[in-house]
């Protein structure tokens, strides 16, 4: 049930401008754009997927994932 409150994110798109550290191109096809996933996996609480090739980029912590939540709620209050 706790996943729920991450819904918001599931499928959304994000690009990755960083060259090296937990976020970066994709290792296989090198695209920059990642699908977010919010699906659990051990003590994970979300990945990324590249939008092009579909191979796993990240695994994503509590944190990641309420810093994305919290830039979506941004971007919906500047879009309202």
């Amino acid at each position: 049930m706790a996943q729920d409150k991450y819904a918001p994110l599931e499928g959304k798109t994000v690009t990755i401008d960083k060259l090296s550290g937990t976020f970066r191109a994709c290792g296989t096809c090198g695209h920059n754009q990642a699908r977010i996933a919010t699906t659990p996996v051990g003590m994970h609480h979300g990945r990324l997927f590249c939008t092009k090739c579909g191979a796993l980029t990240a695994f994503l912590g509590r944190d990641h994932m309420a810093a994305m939540l919290a830039a979506l709620g941004d971007e919906g209050e500047h879009a309202a």
